[in-house]
């Protein structure tokens, strides 16, 4: 690759590869100097790959692609944005991949994890192949692996390479969580989308984005990098929509359960277990059953369903794949060691997604006349606004909860709940910062027909502590050995 060709002003510099990771560099590669993050984004998140230019240049490294230049024995190349430079960089790397996909992007505050891995599985069902890149795994066609990067969004190096690794292995689509952090960072920059669709739009990020109005305006982002011949998938019942359709430059499908759309819902309810609705679309009128868990999840079909109808499947083609699909990891994720109450794993970390799993949980308790218990905490170095509304929600919803540990990094754990007791007033709830034992509490406490909801962790592997250190949890794992010692007692 030429450097010319991708970055103006640049000489005809052969590299053969690039690295905005100094450890990664080899000889010929070009560094990529990230600038750092501002430290009113992302408190204790302080490293400048400026000051990394000389330990690239040791390895090799034939130019350094940077936003100000430095003392480092090489030749140095100023541009406005590195961030810009790696993802055109990186796609020139790879062959452009994108092109040779349908691209399909996945926004919004809840639910884009399970809609990716939705449609993705209806799109395979009905004979494509498909790719995946979300919170919780990547996927290759047949070859999956969980992503232990803790980034929804990867950087847009790793985007472009999984995106060539996808067409290597004969992929007809790529599915992609795209996150507003990752939007605003330009990790999907150069990746021109065939449909892009939005979940919902409630709050999260607030410590990154601070407004609203920024939130939003890195989220449509995505709409923004519509083909002229794609089409945006809007929720019609959230106030977003009108906003990321007005970016997109194609054509729109809808989806709801309230207002009217193109795809919407009736006779939502279970059937021996299975969350059932009548799915109405284009198509006509179409029985759904899902293996799944939780009344939001039929927007997260309904999400699906539209895409996948983006992408040319017949309706009824369709509602028979979402009979098949499985859950991501993580997601209302039962536990089972023979207990005579409900175990439920979760990912819910924000206020909007917190009070739909209670809410769910609630109603699962009341239809088998039990309670609700949930353990919960709040993630360090996030958003500290939503830990008083998350008590507040626990106190209405459940009928007892226990406050624990949950990624502090660098904060202090007890002062995290603190906050969180600060919106609990009139909750029945106990404090345990030991998270395994706090599970151990819930299930002592759990008899027949209760809900026991344990959020927060749901997929992750490991846990923050004290800044940037990670200790192995595996919530799910945990989860079931204390269930087990529970039952053997």
């Amino acid at each position: 690759m030429l450097l010319s060709d991708v970055i103006i002003g640049t000489p005809p510099l052969g590299v053969s590869g690039v690295a905005y990771d100094s450890r990664r560099v080899e000889p010929g590669f070009v560094f990529v100097a990230m600038p750092r993050v501002p430290e009113e984004k992302a408190p204790g998140d302080h490293r400048d790959g400026h000051d990394f230019v000389a330990a690239a240049a040791a390895r090799g490294a034939a130019a350094a692609i940077v936003e100000r230049r430095v003392e480092a024995p090489l030749p140095q190349f100023v541009v406005p944005s590195t961030r810009q430079a790696l993802a055109d960089l990186a796609a020139a790397l790879h062959g452009y991949p994108g092109r040779s996909l349908r691209l399909v992007g996945v926004t919004g505050t809840d639910g884009k994890t399970t809609t990716v891995q939705l449609v993705s599985q209806v799109l395979e069902l009905a004979g494509r192949s498909v790719g995946f890149a979300t919170t919780t795994d990547f996927k290759v066609a047949d070859r999956q692996w969980e992503n232990l990067s803790r980034q929804t969004t990867v950087e847009a190096l790793e985007i472009q390479e999984l995106l060539r690794q996808m067409v290597d292995a004969g992929c007809s689509h790529a599915v992609l969580e795209a996150t507003s952090q990752g939007l605003e960072q330009e990790r999907l920059r150069g990746c021109a989308f065939d449909v892009a669709a939005m979940t919902n739009v409630t709050s999260d990020h607030m410590d990154w984005h601070k407004t609203r109005e920024s939130y939003l305006a890195a989220k449509r982002r995505l709409f923004e990098q519509v083909d002229p011949g794609g089409v945006a998938v809007l929720n019609a019942d959230d106030p977003a929509a009108r906003y990321f359709g007005a970016a997109a430059p194609g054509r729109s499908l809808t989806y709801a359960i309230d207002a009217q759309a193109d795809f919407t819902a009736s006779d939502v309810g279970y059937w021996q277990g299975s969350l059932v609705f009548r799915l109405h679309g284009p198509g006509g009128v179409s029985d759904v059953e899902l293996g799944l868990l939780g009344r939001f999840n039929v927007y997260n079909a309904l999400a699906a369903a539209a895409i996948a109808y983006a992408e040319g499947l017949a309706q009824d083609d369709i509602a028979e794949g979402l009979r098949h699909v499985r859950a991501a990891p993580g997601r209302m994720e039962r536990i089972n060691a023979g207990q005579p109450f409900r175990v439920l794993v979760d990912y819910a970390h924000t206020p909007n997604s917190f009070e739909s799993v209670l809410t769910e949980g609630r109603a699962l308790a009341e239809a088998s006349g039990g309670r609700l218990i949930v353990v919960f905490g709040c993630s360090g170095e996030r958003d500290r606004s939503k830990r008083p509304v998350m008590g507040a929600t626990a106190a209405r919803l459940a009928d007892f909860f226990v406050l624990t540990d949950e990624d502090p990094h660098s904060e202090d754990p007890k002062e995290i709940v603190r906050e969180i007791e600060a919106g609990a007033a009139g909750g029945s709830y106990e404090v345990e910062m030991d998270r395994r034992q706090a599970m151990a509490r819930a299930f002592a406490a759990a008899g027949r027909g209760d809900v026991v909801l344990i959020t927060g962790k749901g997929h992750e592997r490991s846990m923050i502590v004290r800044g940037d250190r990670k200790i192995a949890w595996d919530e799910r794992a945990i989860a079931r050995e204390e269930l087990e010692k529970a039952m053997n007692r």
